[in-house]
């Protein structure tokens, strides 16, 4: 039987990754996206020891992004989307279940267009591939606003990215 410790390893293993993504775009910066996912994973560790996890990868976010909101009200700054771009060397994402032709510049530059909570629900449900269900524990909302929600943002970046194509 594995230890504590090589779970927790493999968990690392298995996760950091895509909190990194997550975080890092959040934040746009590489450095400060490593620091808050170690950060993340420090969190996990102890809070490990005193409760049972229903759900360590959704944990994971949830601390993440608890971490991202602790930053924001600390350091406020604005990124271009080509500093964004220049840095993280973004490349066409996965479209299986958006329904909208993007490549990475198109979809972060929309994606960027939206209100906060509608990025962070895209980004959960579409690049960290969570479930409304999971979604809706880690934000603490119901399955069913959660879906709504996801619904009319994916909507409003459809007809974001329909407005930006010039028309003949």
């Amino acid at each position: 039987m594995p230890s504590r410790e090589e779970k927790f390893e493999q968990l690392f293993e298995i996760h950091a990754d895509e909190i990194f993504r997550f975080v890092y775009f959040r934040v746009y910066d590489r450095e400060l996206a490593k620091d808050l996912v170690q950060d993340t994973f420090l969190r996990a560790w102890s809070f490990e020891l005193k409760e049972k996890v229903w759900n360590k990868r959704a944990l994971l976010f949830k601390i993440a992004r608890n971490l991202i909101i602790d930053n924001a009200r600390q350091k406020r700054e604005t990124y271009s989307i080509d500093q964004v771009l220049e840095q993280s060397g973004v490349e066409p994402i996965d479209k299986k279940d958006l329904d909208i032709e993007l490549d990475g510049k198109m979809f972060l530059e929309n994606l960027d267009k939206l209100k906060t909570d509608e990025q962070e629900l895209i980004t959960l449900r579409y690049l960290s591939g969570f479930s409304p269900r999971e979604i809706a524990k880690m934000l603490e909302r119901s399955v069913g606003v959660v879906s709504v929600q996801l619904t009319r943002a994916k909507n409003k970046l459809k007809q974001i990215y329909e407005d930006s194509i010039p028309k003949n």
